[in-house]
């Protein structure tokens, strides 16, 4: 797996956020609060994707799985290895 290459949809992550925090609005800020990010990196992901790995770390530090946030993508992702 290419590590700089390879990245999950921005939007996997913030319907995952949405949903385990009961949030009614999605916008860049809210979620960059939510998750302890910045706000210019939700808005650099969702134009760019969330990297693999940093996709890892961040589901650990919010207490998932990775594929918890992106079940389809994530499981995908490491069958195509």
């Amino acid at each position: 797996m290419n590590r700089t290459r390879t990245r999950l949809p921005y939007a996997g992550l913030v319907r995952w956020v949405a949903a385990r925090y009961n949030l009614e609005h999605t916008g860049y800020r809210t979620i960059a609060r939510t998750i302890g990010m910045s706000t210019n990196t939700m808005l650099m992901w969702d134009k760019t994707g969330v990297p693999v790995w940093t996709a890892d770390r961040l589901a650990v530090k919010l207490g998932a799985h990775p594929a918890d946030i992106w079940p389809d993508e994530w499981w995908n992702e490491w069958w195509n290895l």
